[in-house]
């Protein structure tokens, strides 16, 4: 009998709540626990021999009271489908526990117990791992394709919802095994021969993988416009600093390269302030706003770029050297530290 408020179903004999139930299909609304079932329990217009129908969401407990049975299908379909040890994706496909949970249940509840005495060698599970190379690694995780127009992709002759390449990297890698014998009668040596052949292959499969992901990541996978667009966003200096230690790129991820430019280019930067400072002082320029007021004159003096020398000044008894008319408008001391400067350039 089904409770609309709490939307559980109780038992129509004893009254408990009950998730796997008995249901009459001869009375309407008439459900059983399996206590009650399994007693024989008659009331009203019920008779035990009424047919029946079992109903339950694989919630009640087969072998520890956490684990619903719909849960161990689950696992033992995933540990088929997934090979033992993959304990990641074995989690994910029973979606409702751990890859910790998933690998503590099936060792205690399947390896460890009864069931596994009865139905499994000793040491089982530890030959098919030391066999195998170990526990199985997780399935590559899901990419989001990107972005390409049509033209874009036949340039690089790339589908992006596949990743993959008309002709990928290491194209011939598979005729590693392709070409290995399939047979039930083996004896070791061969068959430590073909698990070779196997490694071999994933290493290179593996390689393949970090080199699109590594294009992915740092947006290569682009036209020659889209590249050469996203290379004019940077200034020389920075230009020339990516060119320089794009060797590093491939050792790190996106944001680690793009934290290290960026280091670097304040670094840049920094040195150059500093260098900018030490000439002030060389000059004898103690302000700040004065130095100031002299960068935005040199900047002035390279868009003229007017190098024809004009008649020379004195200050302090020292000839001053002028190199556009624009500098007899500043104060003598400016003027000074401007002249002394280019003299000493010219020495």
């Amino acid at each position: 009998m089904a409770d609309d408020d709490s939307q559980r179903y109780h038992c129509s004999y004893c009254g408990c709540d009950i998730t796997l139930r008995l249901k009459c299909n001869g009375c309407p609304d008439f459900d059983l626990c399996l206590e009650c079932f399994a007693s024989g329990a008659s009331i009203g217009n019920h008779m035990p021999d009424h047919p029946y129908q079992l109903i339950d969401e694989g919630s009640f407990p087969l072998l520890t009271n956490d684990w619903g049975a719909i849960e161990e299908v689950l696992l033992l379909e995933a540990v088929e489908q997934d090979g033992f040890g993959n304990w990641e994706d074995i989690g994910a496909h029973v979606f409702t526990k751990t890859a910790r949970e998933s690998k503590d249940h099936y060792n205690e509840a399947y390896v460890n117990s009864i069931i596994g005495e009865g139905l499994l060698l000793p040491d089982y599970h530890s030959k098919v791992l030391a066999d195998g190379g170990g526990e199985i690694p997780p399935s590559p995780p899901s990419f989001t394709p990107m972005s390409l127009e049509h033209n874009e992709q036949q340039d690089l002759t790339y589908a992006p919802l596949r990743d993959d390449f008309e002709k990928e990297y290491d194209n011939g890698a598979e005729r590693i095994i392709s070409e290995v014998p399939i047979h039930n009668e083996e004896d070791s040596i061969e068959r430590e021969l073909k698990l070779a052949h196997i490694d071999m292959y994933n290493k290179r499969l593996g390689e393949r993988e970090k080199r699109k992901c590594f294009a992915r990541d740092h947006n290569l996978l682009g036209g020659k416009m889209r590249i050469s667009s996203m290379k004019r966003k940077y200034s020389k200096e920075e230009r020339d600093i990516r060119n320089k230690f794009r060797p590093l790129a491939r050792l790190m991820d996106k944001d680690e390269y793009e934290k290290l430019v960026g280091s670097l280019k304040r670094e840049k930067e920094l040195i150059e302030r500093i260098q900018s400072l030490k000439e002030y002082k060389r000059n004898g320029i103690t302000k700040i706003e004065d130095g100031i007021e002299i960068d935005m004159l040199k900047q002035e003096k390279e868009k003229e770029n007017e190098h024809s020398e004009l008649p020379g000044d004195t200050y302090q008894g020292k000839t001053i050297y002028m190199y556009s008319l624009f500098h007899y408008s500043l104060c003598p001391t400016i003027r000074y530290c401007i002249a002394d400067t280019e003299r000493k350039k010219s020495l």
